[in-house]
């Protein structure tokens, strides 16, 4: 029974996506060509700042709303703890009030501090980051409290019908997070996927894939992709005005 009734015309990453969540892809799919949604990603400390600033000034609030699940400052895990609540809350507010909702993740290197400075560190070395990946190591189940604590924010969206852009690990073929430039990134983000959607059941998650755009400081795409079953939403992070036709031809190949 439960087969007859998924949608599999806009199939998800994760076979069980919520009902919120398919609709979510079947909006995305059906405007593209045709429109463009422009949003605005707030902070972790102040969840709707600038949402409420583009609201002052244009009388709208974005389309897509973005939120942080990880740290881009320094604090304390009691204050990250209260962020990520207060996250929830307007994360819950904007879906109801009409608005998309996407969500980053800027992992601190597991076991550390809840500082940028253990987030973007200058990489890690391939041994340390194969600790990170294997079952039963310290670093492993450090990385696993880390990914677990999210999830408990994310499954009060989830219980609250609110489907998630989740973007974690983004900009991976870059050099600067500790998670970057890893010939092994791939199983980073299989071991994330299986626990939120065997263990945490995070149905309402679709799965956005964002690495940089390639230049001088990141690679090219393809050595970091995550296979078609394993990302619902392909993206690009562009700086410094630097954007070219070919960062969306490159990823249309991948898709």
């Amino acid at each position: 029974a439960l087969e007859t009734v998924r949608d599999y015309s806009f199939p998800t990453a994760n076979v069980n996506a919520s009902k919120e969540a398919r609709d979510l892809l079947r909006m995305l799919y059906s405007i593209k060509g045709g429109n463009t949604l422009s949003g605005q990603h707030n902070y972790l400390e102040e969840p709707n700042k600038h949402t409420q600033r583009i609201r002052r000034l244009t009388g709208e609030y974005p389309a897509l709303v973005g939120y942080e699940m990880g740290v881009v400052l320094d604090h304390t895990e009691r204050e990250v703890k209260e962020y990520r609540q207060k996250i929830v809350a307007d994360a819950i507010a904007t879906y109801r009030a009409g608005s998309i909702v996407t969500m980053t993740y800027h992992a601190a290197m597991p076991g550390e501090c809840p500082c940028w400075d253990m987030v973007n560190n200058g990489g890690i070395s391939e041994e340390e980051f194969k600790q990170i990946i294997t079952p039963g190591t310290k670093l492993h189940k450090e990385w696993l409290a880390d990914i677990d604590e999210v999830a408990e924010y994310l499954k009060q969206l989830r219980d609250a019908r609110v489907p998630v852009l989740w973007r974690p690990y983004h900009e991976m073929n870059g050099g600067w997070f500790w998670w970057g430039g890893q010939y092994e990134f791939q199983q980073l983000w299989e071991l994330m996927f299986e626990r939120y959607t065997e263990v945490h059941k995070l149905d309402n998650l679709l799965w956005v894939w964002s690495p940089s755009a390639p230049n001088d400081y990141a690679a090219e795409f393809e050595g970091y992709y995550v296979g078609d079953l394993r990302a619902d939403v392909l993206a690009v992070d562009v700086y410094y005005n630097d954007y070219k036709q070919s960062h969306h031809d490159q990823l249309w190949r991948l898709a």
